[in-house]
């Protein structure tokens, strides 16, 4: 069927209106219209303004006066519209703001009336900032106004064709698995489940964060290692079997310190720092003072303790008792109140140990103080030696008896000496001393028989022989009794010969 042409003429306003009788399409400034409506130029909707008040609106009029496109104003303050009256299917507006305030569109607000409430699309309310549009269409089926689009102004947005995993806030926080980010980028996930993750590499390393129950982690995934830059380069890095090297090179096996020479670490060592010599490894500093606790590793010694003019202490339990090393050098173990007595001070409890060295051979030394007395010495079966100039010169065997420049005590003697002894005086207690010699009944031989003795013995009645003193030594004790039995039997000898002198006087005078 042929299409009929129609040509209308209207001052200030001319087109060309073709109907086919087929189509229905109708065309303007076109011959050949494409579409139920086909316009070739511009088309001018004219606009309406739309007063709005402060605080929420539940139903905006737009059918009293009918627009497409509508300048907001009105509001002395950020405002919210909660319904627009009910359109006809398909119906199109655009609400401009033009408020100088925030316009906030609230998503299917259950104050408005069922048929007046606004799907805006994110499950969320939207905001649009002052100069903002929002472009909304009435759908029949929901018989709803909708939200086809808005200018960028501080909206709420989902990114996502479900409408729940990726959103952006008012603020410009993005939430992923959350409508509600509290920070730039928030990602919300269940316990124990991944939520960060990316792979990349010829190995398709794995690096990813998890939230646990009482706990959270990040790193890689995969038997690769993890790394904490700064600079550019990693500073920080964790083997996958839980060893951590702090530096610039994350071998922790074989790695150059400071570029001098080639170090091997032991595989066990969990904590690895690498610095050149000469630097501090690791500082703490706190405390009003700002006390200062580091290490430092030189050419061929390393040190930790502080820095500043203040006690390291290596403490253990609550106590305060351990090790405690003061600026001047002193160290003090086992209090922290106890001023020292010397470069080293031990604080113990009465009648307790204080320094103990054992041996593999199982041999303790130790030192024990008491409530009156303080020692040391071995408390096992083995001797307790004191040197000079690497020499032992003093043994204490563990039956008490002493030997003095001999390596062991002689037994049976409880001091035993290889060389000279000097004294002031020497007391030498002994029982049986011989005054027995002056008892009636003390048989004293003659001078004849002694006479004999010597003869035949070559020394005196019951006195060692000379042979005897070199082989057995010579009991001081014992032989200053024998020998005061000699003088006392001198004595008798004498005051008998006394006794016959004077008789022969007296009878040479008769």
């Amino acid at each position: 069927m042929k299409s009929k042409k129609l040509l209308l003429a209207i001052p200030f306003l001319s087109f060309v209106f073709i109907s086919s009788m087929m189509s229905q399409n109708v065309g303007i400034n076109t011959e050949n219209p494409q579409a139920a409506l086909d316009v070739n130029g511009d088309i001018i909707f004219r606009t309406g303004d739309l007063l709005v008040g402060d605080s929420t609106t539940l139903a905006l009029d737009v059918n009293s006066t009918k627009f497409s496109y509508y300048r907001i104003s009105g509001p002395t303050a950020d405002f919210a519209i909660a319904g627009i009256t009910a359109g006809t299917d398909g119906r199109l507006i655009t609400l401009f703001n033009r408020s100088n305030f925030i316009m906030q569109i609230n998503q299917q607000d259950p104050g408005a009336d069922s048929l007046n409430r606004i799907i805006t699309g994110t499950q969320a309310d939207i905001f649009v900032a002052d100069r903002g549009i929002v472009n909304l269409v009435y759908d029949g089926s929901e018989q709803k106004w909708v939200v086809k689009s808005t200018s960028k102004g501080i909206g709420g947005t989902m990114w996502d064709t479900t409408g729940l995993n990726i959103f952006l806030n008012n603020g410009g926080n993005v939430g992923i698995g959350t409508n509600t980010p509290s920070s730039p980028l928030t990602v919300q996930t269940d316990l124990n489940t991944v939520g960060i993750s990316q792979i990349g590499g010829n190995d398709e390393i794995v690096l990813s964060s998890a939230v646990g129950n009482v706990s959270a982690s990040i790193g890689t995934s995969t038997n690769h290692i993890f790394s904490l830059n700064a600079g550019g380069t990693g500073k920080v890095h964790v083997w996958p079997d839980g060893r951590v090297v702090i530096g610039d090179d994350p071998d922790p096996i074989n790695f150059t310190g400071g570029g001098s020479s080639s170090r091997t670490v032991p595989t066990e060592a969990k904590l690895t720092m690498e610095t050149p010599l000469n630097s501090t490894g690791w500082m703490h500093i706190g405390g009003p003072d700002s006390i200062i606790v580091s290490e430092v590793i030189g050419g061929i010694s390393a040190a930790i303790g502080t820095s500043t003019n203040h006690a390291f202490r290596l403490t253990a339990g609550t106590s305060g008792k351990g090790i405690h090393i003061y600026p001047d050098g002193n160290v003090v173990i086992g209090t922290n109140v106890q001023g020292s007595f010397g470069r080293l001070t031990l604080h113990t409890p009465d009648n307790s140990d204080g320094f103990a060295h054992y041996s593999s051979g199982g041999i303790l030394l130790k030192t024990i103080v008491g409530g009156v007395s303080a020692g040391f010495g071995t408390f096992t079966n083995h001797k307790m030696r004191i040197f000079a100039n690497g020499v032992s010169v003093i043994n204490i065997a563990p039956d008490g008896n002493i030997g003095m420049g001999l390596e062991n005590p002689l037994a049976g003697y409880r001091l035993s000496v290889n060389g000279s002894i000097k004294a002031k005086e020497i007391v030498v207690e002994t029982v049986g001393f011989p005054d027995y010699v002056f008892a009636p009944d003390y048989s004293i031989r003659s001078l004849g028989e002694v006479e004999r003795f010597i003869q035949l013995h070559h020394h005196l009645p019951n006195i060692p022989s000379a042979s005897e003193v070199e082989e057995n030594g010579l009991a001081v004790g014992e032989m200053q009794s024998k020998m005061m039995e000699k003088i006392e039997e001198l004595t008798l000898y004498i005051i008998e010969l006394n006794k016959r002198i004077e008789s022969l006087e007296n009878t040479n005078h008769q």
